[in-house]
């Protein structure tokens, strides 16, 4: 999916012009949202027995 987005950033970057009736339109730079894997390392941790002790004393 990605490499598509980067095969076609020229035709995005030009219907982005097109549509907001500029003759220039910013460069697009498509990047991974790697947000997901790190929600999901963060999870892994959270759920860990000795942070799980920890968090449930926390609040004693």
């Amino acid at each position: 999916m990605l490499k598509a987005l980067r095969t076609n950033t020229a035709f995005f970057q030009r219907e982005a012009a097109r549509r907001i009736k500029m003759k220039y339109a910013a460069r697009i730079k498509f990047l991974p949202d790697e947000s997901f894997d790190e929600g999901a390392h963060i999870e892994k941790l959270l759920s860990d027995p000795k942070v799980k002790q920890d968090l449930n004393g926390a609040g004693e």
